[in-house]
């Protein structure tokens, strides 16, 4: 009677023990199970991010090489200055801004729409110079218009309308204007904020009169 007390304990001490380890190890199961799944949604997420930052770098790259050739035509030291093909078909569209109409702000819109929509953003900051060469002209359609020139572009400077379609090429352009008044309103003001900027000697010499605003210059003959 007393051994079989004692086999009886021991069964249930050794059921409870067993059940206790399997409980344990099912939860730390699961862990391990949670712990690897975060571990591959982890290493998932680093290669999407790592891809995306790669892409994105070769983007900005081909930006800046095709940057880099246009500054090379604005101060002639193009390699192709050739005749360019006849009737070329073209990607790109030509953005050619005029001051005060609102051109800083959206061209901050196109360069933050530029990689997710895949065109290259390329003109800004370019040297001051309103129209081309006859030679530059014709780099600038080896450039944009070529055969070779599958990207799509938005080139965008202050520069004159130049009809590239006389060199084979059927550029499109487009532009944003304003009330000739408010424009001329603009400049005055911006041209006061930016006065301390200026080396322009003519300016300078009218610190001491320079009208409070555009009314007092137009009335005071300034």
């Amino acid at each position: 009677m007393y051994l079989q007390s004692r086999i009886f304990r021991f069964i249930v001490v050794w059921s409870f023990v067993i059940s206790i380890s399997i409980m344990v190890v099912i939860d730390q199961w699961d862990g391990w199970v949670d712990s690897n799944s975060e571990s591959e949604l982890y290493n998932a997420f680093e290669i999407t991010h790592i891809s995306k930052l790669t892409n994105k770098l070769r983007f900005e790259k081909k930006a800046a090489t095709l940057q880099k050739k246009l500054m090379d035509v604005y101060q002639n030291k193009q390699d192709d200055i050739s005749e360019p093909d006849k009737n070329l078909t073209t990607k790109t569209i030509i953005y050619n801004r005029i001051h005060k109409c609102g051109s800083a702000t959206l061209l901050d819109l196109l360069a933050g729409l530029s990689y997710e929509n895949d065109f290259l953003l390329v003109g800004e900051g370019m040297p001051l110079l309103r129209y081309f060469q006859p030679a530059q002209k014709h780099s600038i359609v080896n450039l944009l218009c070529a055969k070779k020139m599958t990207d799509k572009v938005i080139y965008t400077s202050h520069i004159f309308y130049t009809d590239y379609s006389k060199l084979g090429c059927d550029v499109k352009y487009f532009n944003v204007m304003r009330d000739p008044v408010d424009r001329f309103v603009s400049r005055y003001n911006f041209y006061r904020e930016t006065f301390k900027k200026s080396r322009d000697k003519n300016i300078l010499m009218q610190k001491k009169e320079m009208s409070q605003n555009i009314n007092e210059c137009v009335l005071n003959n300034h």
